[in-house]
């Protein structure tokens, strides 16, 4: 392994002089390169080596690096053989599992965000977050090295939407390797007309939100572990997805929470739920705010796409009441039947409020008993080191460590870094994690000496 930036000699001149000597000239060389630094593609193309990755790597990384020496593919990984490389090797072992496969996520809201990294979390699997279609172009268009395996791709979107970032896609605008890669649309517009809309833009099959776990995951095993080849899997898909557009039912609307159902969609994590719920009530009603002030204003687009946020994030946590009112506003927006906008703000409102009280309250008992819980201050700055060396190095850090970490805060005041954290680092935003992290420190006074420390050292652990 040989890394291209280094001092004296780069990895380029480093490794014409290995090859120039003829002891080491059948030797396989693997080079390392920075994901910032894109000029070089033409140099690793052209250089007597065997395979390249970027770094920070993943496993899957390392391992297809590692693979395609002993299956004696010594080619050097172009954009042609990208699919050909994940796609054709369905029977071998290591794809029947979802483990060290990278998916792009592209979604803009925190709470949808939140939901697909907790169900995919014991997935093993790598999540890059885009906030919006924008930055998934910017993404792919630079992962000619850092190649992805599937794109979850949200329909409604600020800047660029779903559709049209499909379109890019598929058109080569973000390069010739992604122009087959798989796209699941994710959409909470469960109709006829969204659906073909989806499959016309390009994308390969359809989800519709809120998001079922065992559903999600099916989906992506389908499309990255069957053996069978893209063209057969859209065609099947084309056919099948119909089933999956029935019409939410009704027959729970007068319900406020449903709280068994929202434990259900997170497969039973409650602090999943805990975090969801601490973003839903951060958020939501600025949200609803909004909407009041574009009713007033009688902005039909914004009144329709602010609706059908919320509808998402209700339907998330299983707020029936909520999530009713607001598909129904929607579709006054949709049909620009304004007359119906004040009654049903109104009923949004009215519903955000009952919700609250039954959201605060379970953040209250949940908080009670996690704080009454010893906080291991040795243990929490021990992994708040280790991932800043990490962060400050540009090494990949595993899943588990940033588990790890964000499992040991339960406080309110850390909870709006933890997930900002958690969504930098699967954004690759190192710089902005490190502000985080550091954020979360001085919170919780990781890595400060103090009279509280040297109880803590003496006892073990400290309340916190």
């Amino acid at each position: 392994f040989i890394d291209t930036k280094m001092p004296a000699m780069n990895g380029f001149t480093l490794v014409e002089e290995i090859k120039r000597l003829e002891k080491f000239a059948s030797v396989d060389l693997i080079m390392m390169k920075s994901l910032s630094d894109e000029n070089e593609l033409n140099l690793l193309q052209n250089a007597k080596i065997s395979s390249y990755f970027t770094k920070p790597a993943s496993t899957f990384d390392l391992f297809k690096a590692i693979s395609r020496i002993f299956t004696k593919d010594k080619e050097v990984s172009t954009t042609v053989n990208y699919h050909t490389l994940n796609h054709t090797s369905a029977n071998d072992s290591s794809t029947a599992s979802l483990a060290n496969r990278r998916v792009l996520l592209v979604e803009d809201n925190p709470i949808n965000q939140e939901v697909v990294l907790g169900i995919l979390e014991d997935a093993e699997m790598t999540i890059d977050i885009a906030n919006n279609g924008v930055e998934a172009t910017q993404i792919l268009s630079q992962s000619s090295l850092r190649k992805y395996d599937l794109v979850l791709m949200d329909c409604q979107m600020p800047e660029m939407d779903g559709y049209q970032t499909t379109k890019n896609i598929r058109s080569g605008k973000t390069g010739e390797y992604n122009l087959k890669i798989p796209i699941i649309a994710m959409t909470a517009n469960a109709m006829q007309g969204d659906k073909e809309k989806c499959l016309a833009s390009g994308m390969d099959d359809y989800l519709p939100k809120p998001v079922e776990p065992n559903v999600l995951i099916q989906k992506i095993k389908e499309w990255l572990c069957i053996n069978q080849t893209l063209e057969e899997l859209s065609q099947k898909h084309a056919e099948d997805v119909q089933s999956s557009l029935l019409p939410i039912s009704d027959q729970n609307i007068e319900v406020v929470w449903d709280k068994a159902g929202a434990l259900k969609r997170v497969m039973g994590k409650e602090k999943l739920l805990l975090r969801l719920i601490m973003l839903f009530i951060e958020d939501t009603p600025n949200k609803v705010h909004s909407l009041e002030q574009a009713v007033k204003e009688s902005d039909i687009a914004e009144v329709k796409l602010i609706a059908h946020t919320v509808k998402g994030v209700a339907s998330n946590i299983n707020a029936e009441q909520l999530r009713a009112a607001s598909e129904k506003l929607e579709k006054f927006a949709r049909d620009k039947n304004t007359a119906r906008f004040k009654e049903f703000v109104d009923k949004i409102k009215k519903s955000l409020t009952l919700l609250l009280v039954e959201l605060n309250q379970f953040v209250s008992d949940n908080q009670s008993e996690q704080t009454s819980s010893t906080f291991d201050k040795r243990k929490a700055t021990e992994l708040f080191k280790n991932l800043s060396l990490k962060l400050s190095q540009n090494d990949y850090i595993e899943q588990d460590e940033i588990d790890q970490f964000c499992g040991q805060f339960s406080q309110t005041s850390c909870q709006q870094y933890i997930s900002q954290l958690r969504s930098q680092l699967a954004h690759i935003d190192n710089e902005s994690a490190r502000d985080s992290l550091e954020q979360i420190a001085q919170i919780a006074q990781l890595g400060i000496a103090s009279s509280t420390d040297k109880i803590s050292q003496s006892g073990g652990t400290t309340n916190w």
